[in-house]
């Protein structure tokens, strides 16, 4: 009951204080002109002109970080499309992987379930964004052949490339529709085509859109009849994505059993180590121990690869 209670305390602790940071500090940030003109980036002027003195902490702490460090990561948050910085995410993931880290330490006193609760929180922000970043670009696949279809359906009826893009941007919804006004804003502003659809790459990482950027960029050098290719690439994508699907269909089973014998081992040793700890210990405290863990984990390792191996199928 004590321990239900510490825990308790100390999460409405940790929550107050990060609620009482965003409520009194304001993070100041560089809005250049493309987003303060879209109506989803606006900042709210009256909360931003009464704290705009005011400075967060979390921004004063994450001019610490080198900005070297991070440029992967940075990269990533603007897959994301989340508004936080590199520096501010190192800065988050490092004092709750410390804080909670030190709850657990508390707790169970003990160093290797310390380390697990450390290496799982510094590891939980990556995989949101690397799932919001895959759900992003799945987002984007599912509506680009009908906004293909658009496109090519405008420049038939005569309208002009930065029209027919534009005509897409308003009929589609969701990610699409988002990435094709970033774009056209960019154009609009004076920013070479190539360099507008190199950023749209960069923010949505698809393989189907890199083909048709590829083909806008061949026939803006040589000509030709845009509608038409863009209808071509289009039956291609769909062809594509068919063969994609059923591909995914056919290796789910492969997948899972590999998930599941990855996991086994730990699941099993962690298990292990709740009921007997001085059972399992023994494969870390002695050195024929370390030298069968050490093989294990060789195995394992082999293991995943050549799963996944069989598994992967390029189209």
């Amino acid at each position: 009951m004590l321990l239900g209670a510490i825990i308790v305390v100390f999460f409405f602790i940790l929550i107050f204080i990060f609620w009482l940071f965003e409520s009194l500090f304001v993070k100041e940030r560089y809005i250049d002109r493309i987003k303060d003109l879209d109506v989803t980036r606006r900042v709210i002027e009256e909360k931003k002109t009464v704290q705009k003195k005011k400075k967060s902490p979390m921004r004063g702490l994450s001019r610490l970080v080198p900005k070297g460090k991070n440029n992967k990561m940075a990269d990533k948050l603007v897959s994301a499309n989340l508004i936080i910085t590199a520096e501010e995410l190192f800065i988050y993931r490092l004092l709750f992987s410390i804080a909670l880290g030190f709850l657990a330490q508390v707790v169970r006193q003990d160093l290797v379930v310390t380390a697990g609760v450390v290496v799982f929180i510094w590891n939980i922000p990556k995989f949101f964004i690397n799932r919001r970043i895959k759900n992003r670009v799945n987002d984007f696949n599912d509506q680009l052949n009908g906004g293909l279809i658009l496109i090519a359906n405008a420049l038939k009826a005569g309208h002009s490339f930065m029209q027919a893009v534009s005509i897409a941007a308003r009929e589609t919804q969701g990610v699409f529709s988002e990435e094709l006004k970033i774009l056209l804003k960019e154009l609009n502003f004076g920013i070479p085509m190539d360099v507008g659809f190199n950023n749209l790459l960069r923010r949505v990482n698809s393989p189907d859109m890199k083909l048709v950027v590829n083909a806008i960029m061949i026939q803006k050098d040589i000509g030709g009849n845009l509608a038409e290719i863009l209808e071509n690439i289009s039956e291609t994508i769909r062809e594509r994505q068919k063969i994609i699907n059923e591909m995914k269909t056919l290796t789910a089973q492969g997948k899972m059993s590999g998930m599941i014998v990855m996991l086994i081992p730990f699941f099993l040793g962690g298990m292990i180590y709740l009921l007997n700890r001085e059972y399992i210990m023994l494969l870390f405290q002695t050195r024929v121990g370390m030298m069968i863990l050490g093989g294990a984990l060789m195995n394992e390792v082999i293991g995943v690869m050549f799963i996944r191996k069989i598994i992967k199928i390029d189209v």
